[in-house]
C-alpha cells in the first residue's frame, strides 16, 4: 500500500513540474515539451547479512557442505605406563646366624631352587642336637613303662594286684607316648631352621642386588639379594576413568618407550578407581619384544569413536551442534550432547558417512532454513 502511494506522489510532482514547465514556456515564447514519465520504482535487495554469509533472492542461504567421512579427523590418546615384574622380590634370611658362603653376586642369572648363600647355623644345629637327645630319653622312658605296664598286667593274671598300680602304669605310658610326639615335633623344627640356613633362589631370574656379606650377621627377615624375572613382565597403564571407554573400543595398543615401539595386548582392567586422580590400572601383555622391568613410557590407542575438528561446531540455544541438509535442501541443526566450545567433538550414530554437513554460510543460518549448496 505504502508503494501505491509513493507512487502517487512522485506522479503529482511530475504533473506540477510540468505546469509550471508549460506555464514558463507559453510566458517566454519556448517550445513545450512534455516531461519523460517517472520510471517505476524499484526494491532493492536487503541487505546482505553479516560474516560475509551470501543470500540468494528467492531460494535461500547459499552454504557449502562437506559428507562426513571427509570431515573425520583421527584422534590418537596416551596415557602413562611401566613395565612391571610379576616376580620380583627380596631373598630374606630366615634365621639369625653370620653368612658363611656367598654363591652370587649382583647380575648373576639364577635358576630356580639356586644356592645364593649359606648361613653359619652352628647354633641351629646345637638345638637340633637336644631335640634329639630329649627324644631319645623319652623313647627309652616309654620302652621302661611299657615294661613295667606288662609285669603288672602278668601279676594281674596270677594274684589279685591293686587295680590302682595298673591304671597308673598305663597313665605313664601315654603320657610318655604324648611327650615323644611333641619331642619328634621339636627335632623337626630344629632340622629345618639347619635347611633354612642355606638360602635359595625362589625363582629364575637376575639378582639386581645383593646386600648379603661375607662374615657379616643376618637376622630374620634381613633382605639379602633382590630378585626379578625379566621375562614375565606387564605393562601397566594408568588410564583416566574418561578414557576407558575409548581405549576399550580400540583395535590395537602400543607401547611407546625410549628404546621405540611395540604392540601389546589387553590383559585386563583392575577394578578400582583410584579416588584423588580418578583413574584405573589397566594391565597389558607382551607377546614378543619385552622390554626390560622398570621402562617407562606412554601407552597409545587409536580412538575408535568418530571426531570433527571444533571449528565446525555453531552454538543455538545455548547448544553446540552442526547444520545438515536434507534432500529439500533445508537446513536442520543436531546438536551434540557432549560437545564442548575449542575441543574436538564425537558425532552421534545419526551421521551416516555421505550425510552433509554445511562447513561454509552456517554462522547466521538457522534451523528449518532453506538453502541453496554451493559446490566448494
Amino acid at each position: 500500500m505504502d508503494r501505491y502511494i509513493s507512487k502517487g506522489r512522485i506522479g503529482l510532482t511530475w504533473l506540477a513540474l510540468a505546469w509550471l514547465t508549460s506555464a514558463a514556456a507559453v510566458g517566454y515564447g519556448q517550445e513545450v515539451t512534455q516531461p519523460e514519465q517517472p520510471p517505476e520504482a524499484v526494491l532493492s535487495p536487503p541487505e546482505a547479512p553479516l560474516f560475509g554469509a551470501q543470500v540468494t533472492p528467492g531460494l535461500g542461504q547459499v552454504v557449502t557442505v562437506k559428507p562426513v567421512a571427509a570431515l573425520l579427523v583421527e584422534q590418537q590418546e596416551q596415557a602413562a605406563a611401566s613395565v612391571v615384574a610379576l616376580r620380583e622380590a627380596w631373598v630374606a634370611a630366615q634365621v639369625s646366624a653370620p653368612i658363611l658362603e656367598l654363591h652370587a653376586e649382583t647380575g648373576d642369572r639364577v635358576a630356580w631352587g639356586a644356592v645364593l648363600a649359606r648361613q653359619d647355623t652352628w647354633s641351629q644345629g646345637l638345638e637340633h642336637a637336644r631335640a634329639k637327645a630329649a627324644l631319645g630319653v623319652l623313647e627309652s622312658q616309654l620302652l621302661l613303662a611299657k615294661q613295667q605296664l606288662e609285669q603288672v598286667e602278668k601279676l594281674g593274671e596270677q594274684e589279685a594286684t591293686g587295680e590302682a598300680l595298673m591304671g597308673r602304669r598305663r597313665g605313664e605310658k601315654q603320657v610318655l607316648e604324648a611327650r615323644i610326639v611333641e619331642a619328634k615335633s621339636a627335632v623337626e623344627q630344629a632340622v629345618k631352621q639347619v635347611e633354612k640356613g642355606v638360602i635359595h633362589a625362589p625363582f629364575s631370574g637376575v639378582v639386581l642386588d645383593r646386600k648379603a656379606q661375607l662374615g657379616g650377621w643376618s637376622d630374620v627377615g634381613s633382605p639379602l639379594f633382590q630378585l626379578v624375572d625379566p621375562v614375565r613382565v606387564m605393562l601397566e597403564a594408568t588410564i583416566p576413568a574418561a578414557s576407558i571407554k575409548s581405549m576399550k573400543m580400540a583395535k590395537r595398543w602400543y607401547f611407546v618407550h625410549a628404546s621405540g615401539q611395540v604392540e601389546v595386548k589387553l590383559e585386563n582392567i583392575l577394578p578400582r578407581q583410584e579416588e584423588t586422580t580418578q583413574t584405573l590400572r589397566v594391565r597389558f601383555r607382551f607377546d614378543r619384544d619385552k622390554p626390560l622391568p622398570g621402562s617407562s613410557g606412554q601407552l597409545v590407542w587409536q580412538d575408535e569413536q568418530r571426531w570433527i575438528e571444533p571449528d565446525l561446531l555453531v552454538e543455538r540455544n545455548n547448544k553446540l551442534g552442526l547444520f545438515i541438509v536434507d534432500d529439500q535442501q533445508v537446513a536442520h541443526f543436531v546438536a551434540l550432547p557432549h560437545a564442548q566450545a575449542g575441543q574436538r567433538a564425537q558425532l552421534l550414530s545419526l551421521f551416516t558417512p555421505d550425510m552433509p554437513i554445511v562447513i561454509m554460510g552456517r554462522d547466521q543460518l538457522q534451523d528449518g532454513q532453506q538453502v541453496v549448496v554451493s559446490q566448494e
